[in-house]
Formats: C-alpha cells, structure tokens, sequence
C-alpha cells in the first residue's frame, strides 16, 4: 500500500490470485486496520472472481 487508508473508505485493488493466469482487480470496502493489516470487504464481485477468492481461501486455510 502506498498510503494510510481508514475503515469506511471504498479502495481499488489488484491482486495476483495464483488460481488466474492474470491479475485481478477488485473495489473494496475497508472494514477494519490495525497497524499495517486491514480487512477488507470485497465489492460486487463476478462470480469467476468470487470462485477465485472461494478457491485461494480453501488452499489457504489447508497449509498447502
């Protein structure tokens, strides 16, 4: 991130999810930060980017 952002405000972000072959871009709304970590809540996704995210979690939550 290149600057402070709040809980509240709506941000634009690209991530690279190693389930795509190209970068993905995504609106947010952030819902919390403490320190250098935020949450965040993702806005309007498609359905190829929510079963991308649905996919990185699972492989995420296994260790793999």
């Amino acid at each position: 991130m290149t600057g402070e952002i709040e809980p509240g405000e709506v941000v634009s972000m690209e991530l690279t999810v190693p389930t795509t072959s190209l970068p993905m871009k995504f609106r947010a709304l952030v819902r919390y930060r403490m320190g250098l970590r935020h949450g965040f809540e993702f806005l309007a996704l498609s359905a190829e980017q929510r079963t991308a995210l649905q996919e990185l979690c699972k492989t995420l939550s296994t260790g793999l």
